[in-house]
């Protein structure tokens, strides 16, 4: 089962699309330290009302 989906945008970003969003955020942090990866800023890409209602209505 796919659970997010990645791709560099040759900027030296790293844009992800994760299906868990409460997962993501648990693992990121561990993730990142256990793979040597030095993390600048996590922002979501859609701040919209709608995608934070959706979100907590489907937690």
């Amino acid at each position: 089962m796919e659970r997010g989906t990645g791709t560099h945008d040759g900027s030296g970003a790293l844009h992800v699309q994760a299906t868990d969003f409460a997962a993501f955020v648990r693992t990121l942090p561990s993730l990142a330290r256990r793979n040597g990866i030095r993390l600048y800023e996590v922002s979501p890409a859609d701040e919209s009302l709608e995608s934070v209602f959706s979100y907590l209505v489907s937690r």
